[in-house]
């Protein structure tokens, strides 16, 4: 389905994990999206593509990487289906709250996508540029990594 094997194995790890079609592709865009297409160190270095923080509590992470440039240290896995569950598993964790439709079918393009992932906290974006702006910017980002 994709080029790069790594899309492949977050693409097909989400769609085992309950994710519909078109969220699977849109996780992948996003791990590109955040990963400089699996190029940068995090993802080279940890398997982790997803921008990920370390969490003592996750059930998938190892042991942090290095720190990234706010200080924190990066999320390190086993590998690439390992963040990819972790980002199910987040997804899952705002269903369960609300924060996420039921119907996870409603996501229906990148900004619908964008937005739920900004409001429930997993980007800020930019201070320079407004809320509505960096929803943009991360959805054409994710538009990117789509077949």
């Amino acid at each position: 389905m994709y080029k790069l094997e790594p899309a492949n194995i977050i693409y097909n790890t989400a769609k085992d994990e309950g994710m519909p079609d078109l969220l699977a592709q849109m996780i992948v865009g996003q791990s590109m999206h955040e990963s400089n297409n699996y190029k940068h160190k995090f993802a080279k270095l940890y398997n982790s593509p997803f921008g990920y923080m370390y969490d003592k509590r996750s059930r998938w992470q190892k042991e942090g990487g290095s720190k990234a440039d706010n200080g924190a240290l990066i999320a390190s896995y086993a590998s690439f289906a390992d963040a990819t569950r972790e980002i199910t598993d987040w997804i899952k964790r705002r269903q369960r709250k609300g924060q996420f439709p039921k119907d996870l079918n409603e996501i229906k393009v990148p900004m619908d996508y964008s937005k739920l992932l900004q409001d429930c906290g997993y980007y800020q974006g930019w201070g320079k540029y407004t809320k509505q702006q960096n929803r943009e910017f991360y959805a054409l980002g994710i538009s990117k990594g789509m077949l």
